[in-house]
């Protein structure tokens, strides 16, 4: 694994990427609508990268009029139907590839604002990204994304190896890999019953 910056690497900025083309399906609701931090969730992650000072975009499969305030991508039609690889590619060609790209999905509620000041504190510009893992896996995201991850990103694609998991595994010696603060924060809601423990757990905070 990648564990310290030769002394003339370049750092790109970092661009925030909230990838929320899924169809939800186990949850049987978009997951990005859903309100765990009394705001849509697309809408509270949004505005908590953006007092971190980075430069938000939400991934959409397709124009969503609800989102017009708020900086969006859609997927091109020739990267379509590919999951994170789709949303990830169609941004580089909107905001161009001299950035790097900090991804995380729409449904991680626990991801808070310590973890996000630890990722971008821990980055390691050197290294194709930097990642979290978990029970020894390496998650395709929360994870920045360096611009030359980008283009082997973009070489498996062409390739029609378009996945971001498989593609970030077959680079592990050149990432750099963390843990978390919290193991916690790294849990997604993906199903109605989770949704429905969380929202329980957060009304007996507040009561």
């Amino acid at each position: 694994m990648v564990t310290r910056n030769p002394p003339e690497q370049t750092t790109f900025p970092i661009q925030a990427l909230i990838l929320a083309g899924g169809h939800s399906t186990r949850m049987g609701e978009d997951k990005a609508w859903i309100e765990y931090h009394g705001l849509p969730q697309i809408i509270w992650l949004y505005e908590l990268l953006e007092k971190h000072g980075l430069k938000v975009w939400i991934s959409l499969q397709e124009t969503d009029d609800r989102l017009k305030q708020f900086r969006c991508c859609t997927d091109l039609p020739a990267l379509a139907g590919h999951g994170p690889v789709s949303g990830v590619l169609s941004a580089i060609h909107e905001a161009g590839k001299d950035t790097a790209w900090l991804l995380i999905g729409c449904d991680y509620p626990f991801f808070n604002e310590k973890e996000i000041q630890h990722l971008v504190a821990m980055r390691n510009p050197a290294a194709l990204a930097t990642v979290f893992t978990a029970e020894d896996r390496i998650l395709p995201f929360p994870a920045i994304l360096e611009p030359a991850m980008l283009d082997q990103l973009e070489a498996d694609f062409n390739e029609s190896k378009a996945s971001l998991s498989q593609s970030l595994n077959r680079r592990a010696e050149l990432l750099q890999v963390i843990a978390p603060l919290s193991p916690h924060a790294l849990q997604s809601i993906d199903t109605p019953e989770e949704k429905a423990r969380l929202l329980l757990t957060i009304k007996g905070q507040t009561e």
